[in-house]
């Protein structure tokens, strides 16, 4: 038996063979460790499943769908599958930092119980950062709204309560 993980990384995969080695090892070879990566096989028509399955690591899930439904509903299948009391949302062609989690749980472990949710910046492999500018503060759905408007929508590491999701 092993015990419900603080984080839960859920990794949607189609047709990414040549890529999904780098995302799950970015997620396995991180400084905190307590976690569980899941990874939702979309139906790929690649070897993205057989990539995966040569993983031999026990905080890794894999979980296959038969018919391809796209992004939303793999996220909801990893996050249905996902026993992590915080939810990190990673795509496929992404990868962590090794300090990501760690850096997360500084910033959870003692969120106030109102906070569903946290955003991470990304680092992409051309050196830009996304976004390029945070909120000052704690924002509410309004004033992530005005955020994203004004940072112009870029992608960011989104790590949520497991209750947004019941």
């Amino acid at each position: 038996f092993m015990p419900d993980p603080y984080f839960s990384i859920v990794v949607s995969a189609y047709n990414r063979a040549s890529i999904i080695r780098r995302c799950v090892d970015s997620c396995l070879n991180q400084t905190f460790d307590d976690f569980e990566v899941v990874v939702v096989d979309d139906a790929s028509t690649d070897d993205t499943l057989a990539v995966l399955q040569a993983i031999a690591d026990p905080r890794l899930t894999i979980v296959a769908h038969v018919v391809n439904k796209g992004i939303c509903p793999a996220r909801h299948t990893g996050m249905h599958h996902a026993r992590g009391r915080w939810l990190v949302a990673l795509d496929s062609d992404h990868g962590l930092m090794p300090t990501a989690l760690a850096d997360l749980y500084r910033r959870t472990i003692n969120a106030p119980l109102d906070i569903g949710a946290v955003g991470s910046r990304y680092r992409w492999d051309t050196g830009r950062i996304t976004p390029a500018f945070v909120p000052p503060a704690v924002i509410d759905y309004k004033g992530r709204i005005r955020w994203a408007d004004e940072e112009g929508g870029s992608d960011y590491l989104f790590c949520a309560r497991r209750e947004i999701y019941e």
